[in-house]
């Protein structure tokens, strides 16, 4: 399989253990998720992604967990990550994922983070994030995003459709009582992932920067 993406990152640093990537990225560091627990894991990944200095551009993460101190690392898919971190995404979303999927970080300050999904079945996909929106998505991934967390008013807020100017996109956006977006995602059919973030600009970005399967 060749890969081709929209934007091209020189000189990128990766991991020599790495999984393959879903954007393009100018670093790739690991996270080893064993003993953590999701409260702790969450903290951990707000410190690594979010808080901590990265090089210009996006610094993607993969993460690990070890079942013994002496196994050798495992890399963590979608689902098993969603659930070490807390999040309670539902059924039919989970099943319509494959296990690659992309966290990392847009280098702004705070570092705009993001999480990225890949779905074997988009439509399912959509219908599963719908779902999500009417429970805990909110709760679940915007202290992921972010780094802030979420009051009653958010939590009671309801998502929008809208069309992203320039990319020609539709989008479902979460805004708090003054009008700021808190989160949005899209997804796209046709490259077949899921784009999680907590801006328009950063979800531009990172639309930019989807590696597409050829």
């Amino acid at each position: 399989i060749i890969f081709l993406s929209l934007y091209s990152v020189p000189g990128a640093v990766k991991e020599p253990n790495a999984p393959g990537a879903l954007v393009t990225a100018e670093q790739t560091i690991a996270i080893n998720t064993t003993g953590k627990n999701p409260e702790n894991l969450r903290s951990l990944i707000t410190q690594k992604i979010i808080t901590e200095t990265h090089k210009t551009g996006l610094t993607r993460a993969y993460f690990t967990y070890q079942a013994t101190p002496t196994s050798s690392p495992v890399v963590l898919g979608a689902g098993e990550w969603l659930n070490r971190v807390g999040a309670s995404a539902p059924g039919l979303l989970v099943r319509s994922l494959d296990s690659s999927f992309d966290y990392g970080a847009y280098q702004l300050v705070p570092n705009a983070a993001y999480i990225i999904l890949s779905s074997k079945a988009p439509q399912n996909a959509f219908s599963g994030m719908l779902q999500w929106e009417d429970t805990t998505l909110a709760k679940d991934l915007i202290p992921l995003v972010s780094g802030s967390t979420v009051d009653e008013g958010l939590l009671r807020g309801t998502f929008e459709d809208k069309v992203l100017s320039g990319l020609n996109i539709d989008a479902r956006i979460l805004r708090d009582t003054t009008g700021n977006t808190r989160l949005v995602y899209t997804v796209l059919s046709a490259q077949g992932v899921i784009i999680i973030t907590k801006d328009e600009k950063t979800l531009a970005e990172l639309y930019r920067r989807v590696i597409i399967p050829d």
